[in-house]
């Protein structure tokens, strides 16, 4: 095996273990906590915390990062840290003990995610590989488990679910060891705080617009699925609309590259507000299983082209030592703190309002991502927004 193709293996197991795991649970992990006898509502704060902790553990995280200069021993140290704790759930029970260990494992694996595309970011750009040949291997991996995994375990024993659901990080944890010894240069100087970041306007406006654009999915990820039903689309039109935004999402990661070389990130941002008005508008005002079908491929678009946005105008305006920090931040605040403020209100809406109202809501918040992105289109040209601050470039070890 060549040392490009051996490289691009080993980044793409790592994305494929984190997203493996993300399958598994997302549509099973409620089942169990209500198995082990938490109430809606405690299962609704639960799944929450995992979405804030990030906001802290995720900076942190990337702030070692940066300070040790390298990426895979945090990695590896986050990978244990999340399965030792997770494996009390399967003999551990009530809300307050649950509370805990989900602040721990949450706070250690959502980490591994910024770090991860860091450490991509930082292998690539080397060895002539692009960020969405390696990520797809994610998109897929979510894909084939949260399907596998629900076919064969619901109605089966919920404790399997915290079985299945470790086997998978504890292969997330050998991905980890897998991966290449990729460090960059410690600071030539004394290290940069992390509120150097949060002080520039540019890294703000950013920060906004992707945030923006990604919180226009809540109410897909939280009551698509019951608002459809309940408006009589059928389980396995459900399915099919799961797997076209999911295999959409594959089909951009592979191609978006050449998309992003031909428009750059700004452009990026910019589309997928435009899709994510278009597409919340139809979805607002229908529920026609053919009218949905037409428009649910744009999820390439207010999710994929955001993320890619995300990663290369991090790759092009941060410098190397103080790309983890950039990345955790982008990771807290943009699929962490938006999800944990946004999903109670989207609740809120469609409680109050119902399943179209509450899409038409996410218009409004794709509109507003993109008048901003169109700010930060005339602010920022495609420049680094901080002088570099290291001697050299990373050079992955060949181990």
């Amino acid at each position: 095996m060549s040392p490009r193709l051996n490289l691009a293996t080993r980044l793409a197991t790592l994305h494929a273990s984190l997203s493996a795991v993300g399958g598994i649970q997302t549509p099973l992990w409620p089942l169990f906590l209500a198995w082990r006898g938490l109430t809606p509502v405690q299962i609704g704060v639960m799944l929450s915390a995992a979405y804030i902790v990030k906001i802290v553990s995720n900076p942190i995280a990337g702030h070692i990062a940066d300070r040790l200069g390298e990426r895979r021993l945090p990695l590896m140290v986050l990978s244990v840290v999340a399965m030792a704790a997770y494996m009390p759930f399967l003999f551990v029970g009530g809300f307050w003990p649950l509370l805990i260990l989900t602040l721990i494992a949450a706070g250690a694996f959502t980490a591994l995610t910024p770090l991860g595309d860091s450490l991509t970011l930082l292998a690539i750009s080397s060895h002539r590989l692009h960020y969405g040949h390696v990520r797809v291997s994610g998109s897929l991996a979510f894909m084939v488990f949260s399907g596998l995994s629900s076919y064969l375990l619901i109605g089966q024993p919920p404790i399997l679910i915290a079985y299945t659901l470790l086997a998978g990080i504890a292969f997330a944890v050998f991905a980890c060891y897998r991966l290449p010894r990729i460090k960059g240069d410690r600071s030539a100087g004394p290290p940069r705080a992390i509120g150097i970041l949060l002080r520039n306007p540019v890294f703000l406006l950013f920060l906004a617009v992707a945030t923006l654009n990604q919180s226009s999915n809540t109410a897909l990820y939280g009551f698509a699925t019951l608002h459809w039903n309940a408006n009589g689309v059928s389980s396995g039109a459900i399915g099919g609309l799961w797997a076209e935004m999911v295999a959409a999402e594959a089909v951009f990661f592979i191609f978006g590259h050449r998309i992003a070389a031909a428009i750059g990130p700004r452009w990026l941002l910019i589309i997928s507000a435009i899709g994510g008005m278009m597409r919340w508008t139809i979805c607002g005002l229908t529920t026609d299983p053919i009218a949905l079908a037409a428009v649910q491929w744009m999820h390439c678009l207010t999710f994929t082209a955001t993320h890619l946005g995300a990663m290369y105008f991090i790759q092009k305006s941060i410098p190397i030592e103080m790309s983890g920090r950039a990345q955790a931040i982008y990771s807290s605040v943009a699929s962490g703190l938006n999800f944990g403020l946004f999903l109670p209100i989207a609740g809120l809406f469609y409680e109050h309002l119902g399943g179209g109202d509450t899409f038409l809501l996410m218009t409004g918040v794709s509109a507003c991502g993109l008048g901003l992105g169109i700010v930060l289109l005339k602010t920022w040209k495609g420049q680094p927004i901080f002088a570099p601050n290291v001697a050299a470039t990373p050079n992955p070890d060949p181990v």
